[in-house]
């Protein structure tokens, strides 16, 4: 070990920052109940302390949550921070232990981190935040009479489910307080995730963002999709769509939604395709549904123009699909004139699945395939072997 901690006491100032910073900015495990990297470092040696205490870069990330020691730690790196930009994450999420195996929600003020980050909240660069719907109200009414928010990069909204009502259709939170359009005041605002319905705030067209990342299974009821299609169309700033969670039951809708400026689109399916009998977890009793494949996406989104489509299961066993796969009779080839390149990952698919994909474009130039199973008809012999 001696050779080591000569290279590493040998290494000047600056780089060992770097370094330092490159492990600070790394996730932090939830059950890890070490000191967070720079606290860390800052107690090896008397020359690292110095080193972590004259970087304010090492302190930008403030993870905030139920326990106590992140309280104690997020207004230290505040302080130490100076005046860098800030990266928050505040995690509310926690419940008391009650008799009989259950849980009750316990209710951490929102006041209580805001009174910490808030008053920096020119200095916030991204802001993430998963909360009780009272939490993130409470959170809505600071954006409300905050100022502004001029540095702010991206953001990532998770609100925490009381029951599983509140994700079908909303009938338990119609808050429309938390006000996203204080955000998009900053001109370098980018990235918006929302695991969220969208009906329980309140958008409005987005101005300079370029990646929206929502939940399907959030969305899918009709004020979600509304909401939805009035933050896209031709006027939207929009490059990347990703969709998590999409049901191919998807409700009926007049026309597609228009994702004419998408260019890169990825998608993970929630039930897979041509699946004919599932278990809907919002039912008390097994549903039976049609054969609902690829073009639930296709009836949902318009998706003209995208060049990347990555697609995270949907496809499972061969033999079912090739029974079910039909190319429907209002698709005109290609379907996407424009895509090169197609990442599937997750998949299984027969010859008519193969089909498909390759009734996608005629402009492909890679394809890449992660984690497949049952795609014997892929790479064979010129004897039909695999």
């Amino acid at each position: 070990m001696s050779w080591w901690k000569s290279a590493i006491d040998n290494l000047p100032d600056e780089v060992l920052a770097l370094i330092l910073k490159l492990v600070a900015d790394l996730p932090e495990l939830s059950w890890n109940r070490a000191p967070t990297s720079p606290v860390a470092a800052s107690r090896v040696s008397r020359r690292w302390r110095i080193v972590c205490l004259g970087s304010p870069e090492l302190w930008t990330n403030i993870r905030i949550s139920h326990r106590s020691r992140s309280w104690n730690w997020a207004a230290v790196f505040v302080k130490r921070s100076g005046s860098q930009p800030l990266d928050i994450s505040i995690n509310l999420e926690a419940y008391i232990y009650q008799a009989h195996m259950s849980f009750l929600q316990a209710m951490v003020p929102m006041g209580k981190a805001l009174a910490i980050v808030g008053p920096h909240i020119g200095r916030w660069r991204s802001i993430a935040l998963r909360g009780w719907p009272d939490q993130i109200d409470e959170f809505g009414d600071f954006l409300a009479k905050a100022p502004s928010i001029s540095r702010l990069e991206s953001a990532h909204f998770a609100r925490v489910n009381s029951t599983v009502w509140d994700v079908w259709d909303g009938t338990e939170w119609e808050s429309n307080r938390l006000l996203l359009s204080r955000l998009f005041e900053s001109e370098s605002f980018r990235w918006l995730r929302l695991l969220t319905s969208l009906h329980s705030i309140a958008l409005t067209p987005l101005r300079a963002l370029h990646t929206l990342d929502v939940d399907f299974m959030a969305i899918r009821v009709s004020s979600g999709i509304q909401g939805l299609r009035a933050i896209l169309g031709p006027a939207s700033t929009l490059s990347t769509l990703i969709v998590r969670n999409f049901c191919p039951r998807v409700p009926s809708i007049p026309e597609s939604i228009d994702t004419s400026t998408i260019r890169s689109f990825a998608i993970s399916i929630y039930v897979p395709f041509y699946t004919q009998y599932y278990r809907d977890p919002f039912d008390f009793f097994p549903t039976v549904l049609g054969a609902n494949g690829f073009e639930s996406i296709t009836r949902t989104f318009s998706l003209p123009n995208i060049e990347y489509l990555e697609i995270l299961g949907g496809f499972s066993g061969a033999e079912a699909e090739d029974d079910r796969i039909q190319v429907p009779a209002e698709w005109e080839a290609p379907l996407f004139p424009h895509l090169r390149t197609p990442r599937l990952e997750g998949v299984g698919l027969g010859r008519k699945g193969l089909a498909l994909i390759q009734f996608f474009s005629r402009e492909i130039t890679a394809f890449q395939l992660i984690n497949t199973t049952g795609n014997k008809h892929l790479l064979t012999t010129r004897r039909g072997r695999e």
